[in-house]
């Protein structure tokens, strides 16, 4: 493998984490491994060990595979009294209403996801892979303006219990501003368990067992059953050729991938490309008009991560948290994601 490799990641530090691990001769998969550790550190807003994602791998001797390690929902919902309620995000010139609660999450997957890639395609030692992330976690990392912003929009939930309220504040019990540093202990301790030990650590031992625990006592639908069933899904991409080119993206049951080519495929056919890309680029002006509150209302409680490195190797990934449900694991330094309580996936209506 040569020197030369492509890193595109939602934070200086993950870009930097990837870039160490490809320097020692990791490959594109122990590097957005390392990335997505730094992301719960300098991200924790939009990427979380209690969240779930979706991974691209297309491997340069392989064929490419969708790693689908989304958090999934529970196996019982019941319907006794539920911990489930909506809170307004300030933008400024609107507001946009989430629901949080013990009874908007449901099973993380990215621990899962973790393992899954690691084993398929990893080469270095996970713990090494971490190695960075636990560093900055214990010596601190710096708020850039993004996530500035996103604290200040998600007050309240973060202020929904002490427990989360303490990750995103400083000495003083203010919310955290641009430029300051955060060390958040507990999260390191958690990365390294996490990367030191087998997978049932997380999903049948003390974090699953705490948070079941908590989901009993406060009105969650989470079981242990939830966790100790929770597998990640290995499929194949769905493969368009568009103007010669071969696009590989995520496939059913997400539509985000086929709406994407199709759009794609609808502005080339009806014009030439410089037109399509007009197009395009006139799309993402009117979203940014829009949205032009703050960058993360267009990212949705979301982040992504693309690496190229010298041998080829493909690894395009995304996580996201959604908005985080209000509730911090135990001993953990994270918060649970509130998928069940986003509108954009339950279009159905909740529960």
């Amino acid at each position: 493998m040569n020197n030369t490799y492509t890193i595109a990641t939602g934070s200086k530090d993950s870009t930097q984490a990837a870039a160490a691990i490809l320097d020692k001769g990791g490959n594109a998969y122990d590097a957005i491994l390392a990335a997505l550790f730094m992301s719960f550190v300098c991200e924790p807003l939009l990427s979380s060990p209690g969240g779930g994602g979706y991974l691209l791998a297309h491997p340069c001797d392989q064929d490419a595979k969708i790693f689908d390690f989304f958090a999934q929902t529970p196996h019982h919902k019941n319907t006794a009294k539920r911990d489930f309620y909506p809170i307004h995000g300030d933008f400024g010139t609107t507001q946009q209403e989430f629901h949080i609660g013990m009874a908007s999450a449901a099973t993380p997957g990215i621990p899962a996801g973790i393992f899954a890639i690691h084993h398929h395609y990893g080469s270095l030692p996970l713990i090494d892979i971490a190695s960075a992330a636990i560093n900055k976690a214990r010596d601190g990392m710096r708020v850039d303006k993004l996530h500035a912003e996103v604290i200040q929009i998600l007050q309240p939930i973060l202020n929904a219990s002490p427990q989360v309220k303490s990750l995103f504040t400083n000495a003083d019990n203010d919310l955290l501003q641009q430029g300051e540093i955060k060390a958040n202990k507990d999260l390191a301790d958690f990365i390294e368990k996490l990367a030191s030990n087998p997978m049932d650590w997380f999903y049948r031992d003390t974090p699953a067992q705490n948070i079941v625990a908590d989901m009993h006592q406060y009105h969650g639908l989470l079981k242990q059953q939830d966790f100790e069933k929770y597998r990640v899904i290995i499929r194949q991409p769905l493969e368009s050729v568009v103007n010669d080119w071969k696009i590989l993206t995520n496939a059913a049951p997400t539509t985000g991938g086929f709406l994407i080519v199709e759009q794609l495929k609808y502005a080339l056919n009806h014009g030439n490309e410089r037109l399509a890309l007009r197009l395009i680029e006139s799309m993402v002006h009117a979203d940014k008009l829009k949205n032009q509150q703050t960058a993360f209302q267009s990212s949705k409680g979301t982040t992504h991560m693309s690496i190229i490195d010298g041998s080829g190797n493909v690894a395009s990934l995304t996580v996201s948290n959604g908005e985080g449900c209000g509730y911090a694991v135990p001993h953990c330094g994270f918060m649970l994601n509130n998928f069940l309580g986003e509108e954009d996936i339950n279009t159905g209506g909740f529960f």
